[in-house]
């Protein structure tokens, strides 16, 4: 960081101390001379704690409060304090000291309730959101760390899809899982999302602190800490068990320096850059484009005919520590592929060994079309579907930069219908931003290139990463916004630049920048705030559906999603027309671990059934009703599901 972003604000608290000398007046000229030394006056440690006091208040206010916290991690446990109570003075102790370092750092109130008021938010996601959840390879991510906890070594990297990948993250995850483990405060794997929770808070700062060296306004900067803080794929990342979470915070702090140096060329930023590049290179091949920008704003500098001796003294340097990493990082993946140690494996490791059957097409056209109307109409990008958009680079980078890639369904927890259509006006939204910060550029200057050179070229680096790396191997999640989530940061700061680019022109389009931005933004805290329940009661309304649409038998097990089952929603109410028959049996097969009713209308009344759910298995369920007595001329027959994972589906349908 900056010397004047690192020195905190003089204020009557931090003045430093006088010295006891001058506080002490001076001896009597007549005092007799002592033959002996004086003694050393002795320091009692409550005098070293009141003078920390004096001169780094908010220094001292953080460390007690870290140690706060591990006394209550020590006791929570042993006097069995409710979740509810730990998690309280746990929150208002890790609030206050986020608003302490804030002011220390000197960002302002609008700034701090920004970053307060989103990790708030994120605690919130919390909540709701468990290991697997938006989280695809979440367990295999807690098999490397479970592993090295249980073995106290690194796992074989052939022995999982993701342990061919750079320890950092997982020993630094070991050791979380270790302490909650220990002290029982929380469960582990809760412990890992705290720990996500924490490394999201280092990467929203460093990307703050970055909008703040580079805007000139205030209000610009808030601008750029509202996207970071609450773009959608901010709030999916916030608690994600995933060495992503890490290498991204590792990422938007290197940028951070690479800026700080490029701007005022002090070596110790220089360093600090390469450290982080280093440590992300560490934690996973994504940190490959930050390496480059370093390289390239080393060489830029280098153009300049003063001082290139020093420059190179320290940019060999600079290259030591990165050959080193790129070393490092590169011994465990060639373990882990089918083809041995391959340049790709070396590389890229395991990601190498895609099925060539989940390949997708790889021409042209895939990168250069762009399907405006697929891109609002579904706004969630399906892995196994073409018409989510998958198989085109740019409607797959945006979608997933918003909510991520799903596979075979959006995620039913959140990606329900009336969050559908919140993400379809967000997908519109996003386009006009996007329309916009094209027209601020074309009327962009040189000198204003210049001073955002650092972030535009981390832009374009890592999203050319992400081109070359599906070009490379085009499978549906190697276009994923999760890659390079560290192009958030420049791409927020380049979007305040342009709003601030055309208010200064005076142009009207200025306002409607930040209006595009503000709702946008507005709908990401709708869509992730969680209100199903309230949703499934606005929104409860009646779907027809043909008897010969689930006419044909479905097997028992197949899973709840495959080709061909009618997928349903818990506000739907299946409506299916029988005109008059006679109903003595009902076969259906409905998903295992959901509850359902039937209710059948007939010429004596109604009739209510429930089935499931069933601990026979995963998949569907079979059941065979029979009715006692049989229900006569029934007109109607209405499915819903009454409760379960909010995932529901029907195989098949037969009345006898």
């Amino acid at each position: 960081m900056s010397r004047e972003e690192k020195e905190p604000e003089t204020t009557s608290g931090d003045a430093p101390e006088e010295t006891e000398h001058a506080a002490t007046p001076p001896e009597p000229a007549s005092a007799p001379p002592s033959n002996t030394a004086s003694a050393p006056v002795k320091t009692r440690p409550w005098d070293r704690v009141v003078a920390l006091a004096r001169r780094r208040p908010l220094t001292l206010a953080l460390g007690v409060g870290m140690a706060l916290l591990l006394l209550l991690a020590l006791v929570a446990a042993p006097l069995k304090l409710h979740v509810a109570a730990r998690s309280t003075v746990a929150g208002l102790l890790v609030a206050g000291m986020l608003v302490m370092g804030l002011r220390r750092l000197r960002l302002d109130v609008p700034t701090t309730v920004l970053i307060v008021g989103g990790m708030g938010f994120y605690c919130l996601y919390l909540g709701y959101t468990d290991l697997g959840e938006r989280n695809y390879d979440g367990g295999v991510q807690l098999e490397y760390i479970e592993h090295i906890v249980t073995q106290r070594q690194l796992p074989p990297a052939s022995k999982c899809l993701i342990c061919h990948h750079p320890p950092l993250y997982y020993v630094l995850g070991a050791g979380v899982y270790a302490f909650f483990k220990a002290t029982r405060v929380a469960p582990p794997v809760v412990g890992l999302q705290i720990l996500s929770l924490l490394i999201t808070m280092g990467f929203a700062i460093y990307g703050v602190l970055t909008a703040r060296r580079l805007l000139d306004a205030p209000r610009l900067v808030w601008l750029a800490t509202a996207v970071i803080m609450l773009w959608p794929y901010s709030v999916h990342n916030s608690v994600r068990v995933h060495n992503d979470t890490l290498v991204s915070a590792l990422l938007v702090a290197a940028l951070y320096h690479a800026v700080c140096w490029y701007q005022e060329e002090r070596p110790r930023d220089l360093y600090l850059s390469a450290v982080m590049c280093a440590l992300g290179v560490l934690t996973k091949s994504s940190a490959y484009p930050l390496i480059l920008l370093l390289v390239v704003l080393i060489g830029l500098r280098l153009l300049r005919p003063d001082g290139r001796i020093a420059l190179l003294r320290r940019a060999a340097v600079v290259g030591v520590v990165l050959a080193v990493s790129l070393g490092l990082n590169t011994l465990r993946k060639g373990q882990a592929g089918r083809s041995g140690n391959s340049v790709c494996h070396r590389v890229l490791g395991s990601a190498c060994d895609v099925n060539p059957s989940a390949l997708m097409e790889n021409k042209p056209y895939n990168y250069l079309y762009f399907d405006v109307d697929g891109f609002i109409r579904q706004p969630f990008i399906l892995t196994d579907r073409d018409d989510s958009g998958r198989q085109f680079f740019w409607s797959h980078l945006l979608k997933s930069s918003m909510f991520g890639t799903h596979n075979k369904v959006p995620d039913r927890e959140t990606a329900y219908e009336l969050n559908r259509d919140v993400a379809a006006v967000m997908a519109a939204l996003l386009l006009g931003m996007i329309a916009f910060g094209l027209t601020a550029t074309a009327s962009a200057s040189r000198e204003g290139a210049r001073r955002y050179v650092a972030v535009i070229l981390a832009l374009v680096f890592l999203v050319a990463f992400l081109a070359a790396f599906r070009i490379l191997l085009p499978a549906p999640h190697h276009t994923d916004f999760r890659h390079i989530f560290p192009a958030l940061v420049p791409a927020a700061v380049l979007y305040a630049a342009a709003v601030g680019h055309m208010r200064r022109q005076d142009r009207a389009l200025a306002p409607v920048g930040e209006a595009l931005c503000v709702a946008f933004l507005a709908l990401s805290v709708l869509y992730w705030t969680p209100k199903w329940g309230l949703a499934l009661r606005l929104s409860q309304r009646l779907v027809p559906v043909q008897l010969s649409d689930v006419g044909k038998l479905v097997t028992e097990g197949t899973p709840w999603d495959a080709a061909g089952n009618l997928l349903f929603e818990g506000n739907h109410i299946l409506q299916f027309k029988t005109y008059g028959k006679d109903v003595q049996e009902i076969d259906l097969t409905v998903d295992s671990n959901d509850r359902y009713e039937i209710v059948l209308e007939s010429a004596d009344g109604s009739r209510t059934l429930t089935v499931g759910p069933s601990r026979q298995g995963t998949g569907l369920t079979r059941y065979i009703e029979k009715l006692d007595p049989p229900a006569l001329r029934v007109k109607e027959l209405r499915l819903r599901a009454v409760r379960g994972d909010r995932a529901y589906s029907l195989g098949h349908l037969l009345l006898r």
